[in-house]
């Protein structure tokens, strides 16, 4: 509450395999939602991230970390992520795949 009083911006990380609905009633107190990718072939972040956007409104920043691949890149932005926390040695890759996105989606 404290946070709150002072506006402090608050975040919250979330593993892939945690629950979001008890962010639903405090949901606008967050400026940053990251989600932890425990598994690159996890998919549960992009259902968590769509479901924010879509069922609980959510606008501000929504993150991915840990375990995924530069060309996960399209389908992070397409379900809601708004950014991508990498490491350092990965980043020229990232940029790459990036950079390829072209807007054009051939998948509903």
């Amino acid at each position: 509450k404290e946070l709150v009083k002072n506006k402090k911006a608050i975040g919250i990380k979330i593993s892939s395999d945690q629950e979001i609905e008890f962010l639903r009633n405090d949901i606008n107190y967050f400026n940053l939602i990251q989600f932890e990718f425990l598994s690159f072939k996890d998919g549960r972040p992009f259902t968590l991230a769509k479901k924010l956007r879509q069922e609980f409104n959510y606008v501000k920043e929504i993150r991915a970390s840990g375990n995924i691949l530069p060309d996960q890149y399209i389908f992070l932005k397409r379900s809601g992520f708004d950014s991508v926390e990498i490491e350092e040695s990965s980043k020229d890759t990232w940029i790459n795949f990036y950079n390829m996105d072209d807007g054009l989606y051939y998948q509903p």
